[in-house]
C-alpha cells in the first residue's frame, strides 16, 4: 500500500516521539531516524514549525493548543489519524544503494508527501456541527507531525513518512472542532495515487528514471531488477505470509497484518553501518550497485494528459467497468495514466477538463449520499457522491429502457390452445407460481420479459415448458449466454438451441444468424452481461420484431463489465418472478437464503450457526484443512460435492490438499500424464479453463479421467452430464485442463450439486456468498479463519449485530457478506 491510515489509540504517541525524545541525539550523530517536523495548515494557525517536541506533540493530540486554549472537546476517543505514506521499493533501493543520491531522493518523496497533504486538506478536511453533528463545515486544514524512516521492521531500505494527525481542524466560525473522519477515508485511495504521481514527476524530472506501467496506483522504476526488490522486501514477505495464514487479502487485513507480525525495531544503525550491510547484501545475490546506473539519465517520454481525455472517457476507460464515476476515479484514472508521473495541481486541473467534456455528463449527488460542501473560496468540494458518466453509455441505457417499456408493434405468438393443454397435462409438478411465469412470458405485449428468479427456483424448469408451447405454435426458440457452460446448461435441461452470447453477435453482425418475428430470444444469467453487449442484443431484436427474455437474477454474481440492466428493468416493468426456492432439501436453510438474498446477513449467519453449517479454524489454513477433511468424508457416499472459493490462490491451495488426499488414499490410479503444472491420474477431479467446442470442451465443464493414453498424450474424461470427451494433448499442454475439486464462485454461477464447501474469506462479497451458498440441494458447510480483529481495540464489534438483534457468529464474515458489489445503471444515479 502507497498510503494507509489509522486511527491512533490514546498514548500511541510514544512510539512516534522516540525517534524525538530518545533518537534525536542519535540521528545528530550519524543513527536513528529523524525527528519529526510539523506540517499542514493548522500547525501554521497554532505557530508550529520546524522540529516536534514530545511535550507539544503530546499536548496537541490530547486537544490542548501551544498556549493551553481547547482544541475542540476534551477526552476525545480517538486523539489523531497515522498516515503512512509509503515508496515503491525500487526507490528505497536506489536511495540506499546509490548514498549519493540520497538526500534528493528524500527531498523528491517529501515534496510528494507534502503536497498530498495538501491535496487532502482541500479535499478531506471538514468537521460538522449542529445537533448530532448533521451539518459538514469546511476545515482549515490538518495538524499533522511528519515522521521519516529509512527502513523497514525487518532492516530492510523502506522510504516512508509516518504523518499524525491531530483530531482536530478550525471550522469557519474560528472554533476547533473534531475531524470528520467520515470524509478521510473514502479520499485515502485517491491521495495514494496522487502521491505516488507526484514522487514519479519529482524523481524523473531530477534522475531521468522511467517508470514500469503503473498497478493500482503503484509503479516501480523501469529496469530495477525484480530479484533484487523481492530479496528487500523481507518485511512484505511477513506481511504477505500473515495473510495467507489468515487467508486474508483486503486492505484492512493488510493493516492488520502489518501490526500482527511487527517486531521491536533493533537498535538503530548508523548511515555507514546500513549502507555496508545493504551493499553486502546486494553483492551476495550477485547484484552490483553500479549497474544502476542504468537507470538514470533517461529521456523522459512525451505524454500530455489532456490527449487522455478522450481514452479515459472512451468505451475502455472510467465506464468500461462501472456504469458511472466519481471525481476521485477521474483522479485516480489519470494520475495512473501519467505513467512519468505528473504534479498534483496538473492531475487536478485535467481532471476538472475531463468533468465539463462534452462527452461527461454529470448525474448530481447519488441519492445514497450526502450533500455537497461548500468552501471558503466558493467551490462545492467535489464530494465521492457526485457521480459522472458518459453521453455514449447514457444514452445505450435511454434506449434499452425506451424499448423495453414501450409495447410491441409486433403481433405476439398466438399459441394453439391444443398444444396449451398437451404441455400442461405433462408437468404435474408445475407450481402455481411457475404456472403464473410460464403463463406471462408467453402472453407479454412488450419486446422484452424480464423473468427474475431466485436461485434455485425452477428457472430452467419453466423455460423449457415455455419453449415447448412457442415451439409447438411454430416459434423458434433460441438462446445465450455468457458463459459457454451455461448456455449448453440452458441447451441441455431447457433443451433450447443456446450458444455464447459474443459468439451470437459474431453471427448477427456476418448476418449467419437473423432474428425475425417468428424468433424468441432468451438471454440466461442476464445480470451478468453488460450494458454494451446487451443494447446490441437489444438492437437486433427490435429491428427483427423478436421477442427477447432476459432471464437471472439481480442478486447473484454481477457483470464485469459497466451493467445493472436486469436490476433497471426490475425497477420499471411488471418482471415476472419465481421466489420459491425448489432446491435446499431443509426449510431453514431456504428461509435463510431469502434473508440472505435480502441483505439479512444477520439472520442468516445466525441460522447457519445454530445449524452447525459454520466451521471456524484458528488460520486460513487450518480452516481449509476442515474444509478437506470434511470433503473427504463425504467421497464414500459418491455424491456430487463442490468445493467453492473466490480467489483463483485459493481454489488452487484447496486442489492440492484433495489431491493429496485422493492420493493418500489410494483412490487415484498409477499411470499420470503431466501436462504444464498438472499431473494427471484416472480418478482425478478436472475442470476445463477454455472453449473448444471441436472437441466439445467448454469453460467451466467438470468430471473425472477415466482413462490415459501416454502415447497420444491425451485423457479421456466422463463429464458430470455423463458424456465422454477426450482432451487432446494441444489443450492439455495449453494448460487448459486443471484440477477440478475446487472451484471459483463465478464458475459455479448456474450450477446444482448435492452439497458445497465454501471457503468464505474476507473479500467475499454478499452476491458472491448468495451464489455460493445457495448451490447444494442436501447442505452447505462454510469453513472460515478466526476473526483478525478480535485483538484489536480500534475495531467496534458491537457493528456485528444486525438487523434481528442476534450477535452474528463471525464478525468478519459478517461484514464481508454485508458489502454489495450490485450494479446499477448510470441513469438510475
Amino acid at each position: 500500500m502507497m498510503l494507509s491510515l489509522a486511527k491512533l489509540g490514546r498514548g500511541s504517541e510514544g512510539y512516534y516521539l522516540d525517534a524525538v525524545a530518545k533518537g534525536a541525539e542519535d540521528y545528530y550523530v550519524g543513527r536513528g531516524e529523524a525527528p519529526g517536523y510539523w506540517a499542514g495548515r493548522g500547525a501554521e494557525l497554532l505557530g508550529l514549525d520546524g522540529e516536534v517536541t514530545p511535550e507539544v506533540l503530546r499536548a496537541v493530540l490530547a486537544g490542548t493548543a501551544p498556549d493551553g486554549s481547547m482544541l475542540g472537546a476534551a477526552n476525545r476517543t480517538v486523539p489523531g489519524f497515522d498516515l503512512t505514506f509509503s515508496v515503491p521499493k525500487s526507490v528505497s533501493v536506489l536511495a540506499a544503494l546509490r548514498p549519493e543520491l540520497s538526500e534528493q531522493i528524500v527531498d523528491a518523496c517529501e515534496v510528494a508527501v507534502a503536497r498530498s497533504i495538501a491535496w487532502l486538506e482541500d479535499n478531506a478536511c471538514f468537521s460538522r456541527r449542529g445537533h448530532n453533528g448533521v451539518e459538514h463545515v469546511d476545515g482549515d486544514g490538518y495538524v499533522a507531525a511528519a515522521f521519516r524512516h529509512r527502513t523497514s521492521r525487518a532492516g530492510d531500505p523502506q522510504l516512508h513518512w509516518h504523518v499524525l494527525v491531530a483530531n482536530t481542524t478550525r471550522g469557519p466560525d474560528g472554533r476547533w472542532r473534531t475531524l470528520d473522519g467520515t470524509r478521510v477515508y473514502p479520499a485515502l485511495r485517491t491521495a495514494g495515487f496522487l502521491f505516488e504521481a507526484e514522487m514519479r514527476n519529482e524523481l524523473t524530472n531530477r534522475f531521468g528514471v522511467q517508470w514500469r506501467a503503473a498497478r493500482n496506483g503503484i509503479s516501480e522504476i523501469d529496469g530495477a531488477p525484480a530479484a533484487v526488490l523481492r530479496h528487500f522486501s523481507k518485511r512484505r514477505s511477513q506481511i504477505e505470509d500473515r495473510l495467507a495464514i489468515k487467508g486474508y487479502s483486503s486492505g484492512r487485513a493488510a493493516q492488520v497484518a502489518a501490526l500482527s507480525t511487527r517486531d521491536c525495531k533493533a537498535e538503530p544503525e548508523s548511515d555507514q553501518t546500513l549502507r555496508e550491510r545493504w551493499q553486502r547484501e546486494a553483492e551476495s545475490i550477485g547484484f552490483d550497485p553500479a549497474s544502476l546506473d542504468q537507470l538514470l539519465d533517461r529521456p523522459r517520454r512525451a505524454l500530455v494528459l489532456d490527449d487522455e481525455i478522450p481514452t479515459a472517457l472512451s468505451t475502455k476507460g472510467l465506464t468500461h467497468k462501472k456504469s458511472t464515476f466519481t471525481r476521485l476515479d477521474a483522479l485516480r484514472d489519470l494520475a495512473e495514466r501519467a505513467i512519468d508521473g505528473a504534479r498534483i495541481d496538473e492531475v487536478e486541473r485535467v481532471t476538472s477538463r475531463l468533468l465539463e467534456d462534452l462527452e461527461a455528463v454529470d448525474l448530481g449527488v447519488d441519492a445514497n449520499g450526502s450533500e455537497d460542501v461548500e468552501l471558503r473560496s466558493g467551490r462545492r468540494i467535489g464530494t465521492v457522491t457526485r457521480r459522472y458518466s458518459t453521453r455514449e453509455l447514457l444514452a445505450l441505457e435511454q434506449r434499452i429502457i425506451d424499448l423495453a417499456v414501450r409495447r410491441s408493434t409486433t403481433p405476439r405468438p398466438q399459441l394453439l390452445p391444443s398444444v396449451t393443454k398437451l404441455v400442461l397435462a405433462t408437468k404435474p409438478g408445475l407450481s402455481g407460481e411457475q404456472r403464473a411465469a410460464v403463463h406471462r412470458l408467453l402472453t407479454g405485449e412488450r419486446l422484452v420479459d424480464c423473468l427474475i428468479a431466485a436461485a434455485g427456483s425452477g428457472k430452467t424448469y419453466s423455460l423449457n415448458l415455455a419453449r415447448e408451447m412457442w415451439e409447438g405454435s411454430h416459434y423458434r426458440v433460441i438462446g445465450a449466454s455468457l458463459a459457454a457452460r451455461a448456455a449448453k446448461e440452458l441447451e441441455d435441461q431447457a433443451h433450447i438451441p443456446s450458444r455464447t452470447i459474443a459468439k451470437l453477435l459474431i453471427d448477427l453482425d456476418r448476418g449467419t444468424e437473423k432474428l425475425d418475428d417468428r424468433t424468441v430470444l432468451v438471454i440466461d444469467e442476464a445480470a451478468m452481461v453488460g450494458t454494451r453487449a446487451l443494447a446490441r442484443l437489444f438492437d437486433a431484436a427490435e429491428a427483427g420484431g423478436s421477442r427477447l427474455i432476459l432471464v437471472g437474477d439481480p442478486h447473484q454474481l454481477q457483470s464485469i463489465e459497466a451493467g445493472g440492466v436486469l436490476r433497471g428493468l426490475e425497477n420499471r416493468l411488471p418482471t415476472i418472478g419465481l421466489t420459491e426456492n425448489r432446491r435446499q432439501r431443509h426449510a431453514w436453510e431456504r428461509v435463510a437464503l431469502a434473508d440472505l438474498r435480502a441483505g439479512e446477513v444477520g439472520r442468516f449467519l445466525t441460522a447457519c450457526q445454530a445449524n452447525g453449517r459454520i466451521h471456524v479454524g484458528d488460520t486460513a489454513d487450518s480452516a481449509k484443512q476442515q474444509l478437506i477433511s470434511h470433503w473427504s468424508t463425504q467421497l464414500r457416499f459418491k455424491r456430487d460435492v463442490v468445493i467453492l472459493a473466490l480467489r483463483r490462490d485459493d481454489v488452487a491451495d484447496l486442489n492440492r490438499l484433495a489431491r493429496g488426499k485422493m492420493l493418500e488414499g489410494r483412490r487415484l490410479g498409477p499411470d499420470a500424464l503431466i501436462a504444464g503444472d498438472c499431473e494427471f491420474r484416472t480418478g482425478d477431479r478436472m475442470v476445463c479453463l477454455r472453449n473448444q467446442r471441436a472437441d466439445g470442451l467448454l469453460n467451466g465443464l467438470r468430471g473425472v479421467v477415466t482413462s490415459i493414453d501416454p502415447e497420444a498424450r491425451s485423457l479421456t474424461v466422463r463429464l458430470t452430464d455423463g458424456t465422454d470427451r477426450v482432451v487432446p494433448a494441444g489443450y492439455l499442454d495449453a494448460g487448459h485442463l486443471d484440477h477440478g475439486y475446487a472451484m471459483t464462485i463465478h464458475k459455479a454461477q448456474g450450477l446444482t450439486a448435492d452439497e458445497a464447501l465454501v471457503l468464505a474469506t474476507d473479500d467475499l462479497y454478499r452476491e458472491a456468498g448468495y451464489t455460493a451458498l445457495s448451490r447444494a440441494r442436501l447442505a452447505t458447510q462454510v469453513f472460515v479463519a478466526a476473526d483478525d480483529f478480535d485483538d484489536d481495540p480500534s475495531i467496534d464489534l458491537s457493528h456485528a449485530v444486525r438487523q434481528s438483534g442476534s450477535r452474528v457468529p463471525n464478525f468478519d464474515l459478517a461484514r464481508s457478506l454485508g458489502r454489495s458489489h450490485a450494479d446499477h445503471l448510470a441513469i438510475d444515479r
